[in-house]
């Protein structure tokens, strides 16, 4: 019976750290009227960064993520930032100095605020984590890979 009852904290442990090392993946989405089906990492760059402010298709782009302690956030800052949080706030507060504010990323706090921003606006893109997609989203690739591709680049492996 001994060896049973150590068997289950072993198990919760090994249950714990298998979570915590999973990646989660976040979906580059816009809004249903946009014609793109895939993104570039580096036109997905110059959308949140702010270097590219239209589509192709004309309508200007509306950037939108989750709040600052989010997944999105996180794959945010590091895949199309390569910054930490303090670097991103800098780098914001220069582009007000510098009257580069035509542009600038809306964070949001739920997932209904980011489907109804996807809705309203036909330049919307936005991330989301796949867990929190629902139909009326339109998930775009990220350089010709899908959400379950093996190398997709916009995935959050945890706090760092």
């Amino acid at each position: 019976m001994l060896r049973i009852g150590c068997l289950y904290p072993i198990l919760l442990i090994t249950l714990c750290l298998s979570s915590v090392a999973q990646s989660v993946h976040i979906a580059a989405v816009v809004n249903a009227g946009n014609p793109a089906r895939d993104i570039s990492m580096s036109a997905l760059r110059d959308f949140f960064q702010c270097e590219k402010l239209y589509w192709h298709s004309g309508p200007r782009a509306m950037i939108f993520t989750r709040q600052t302690d989010s997944p999105e956030h996180r794959v945010m800052l590091r895949r199309l930032y390569s910054m930490d949080q303090a670097e991103y706030e800098k780098l914001w507060v220069i582009k007000q100095m510098h009257g580069e504010t035509s542009c600038h990323v809306t964070e949001l706090p739920s997932k209904g605020m980011l489907l109804e921003g996807l809705r309203s606006y036909p330049g919307a893109i936005g991330l989301i984590r796949e867990s929190d997609l629902t139909p009326e989203m339109k998930v775009l690739t990220v350089d010709g890979k899908h959400l379950a591709d093996s190398g997709y680049p916009l995935q959050d492996g945890g706090k760092p």
